[in-house]
């Protein structure tokens, strides 16, 4: 098998996330605090997909898209490590904006 073979799908996953992530955090982010809100509750986020959910991608994903031997290593763990990082992002700015829309249900005036 082509030692190529697994980079594109790496890059596919990595893009897909990053685009996901980039408009979780525009709909979420409305300044400075709804940023650092972000920033801060990714930390504890990505800590708990890498423990329960994400610590290895190629449990989810079929066998033939990752290279064989070493480079197929190298890419489980660069798309582990995007799953990780990026869905962390993703699930933070997603709480972020559900917090900011229940605190504008409960503050609106009659």
């Amino acid at each position: 098998m082509d030692t190529f073979a697994g980079w594109p799908a790496v890059a596919a996953i990595g893009l897909m996330l990053l685009g996901l992530a980039m408009t979780a955090c525009r709909i979420a982010v409305r300044g400075l605090f709804g940023a650092l809100s972000v920033a801060v509750l990714s930390f504890p986020v990505m800590w708990l997909l890498a423990k329960f959910v994400f610590g290895d991608v190629s449990r989810y994903l079929p066998a033939a898209i990752f290279s064989d031997g070493a480079d197929g290593k190298d890419q489980i763990i660069i798309a582990s490590i995007l799953c990780t990082i990026l869905g962390g992002v993703i699930i933070a700015a997603g709480a972020v904006w559900l917090l900011r829309r229940i605190d504008g249900l409960t503050t609106r005036k009659p």
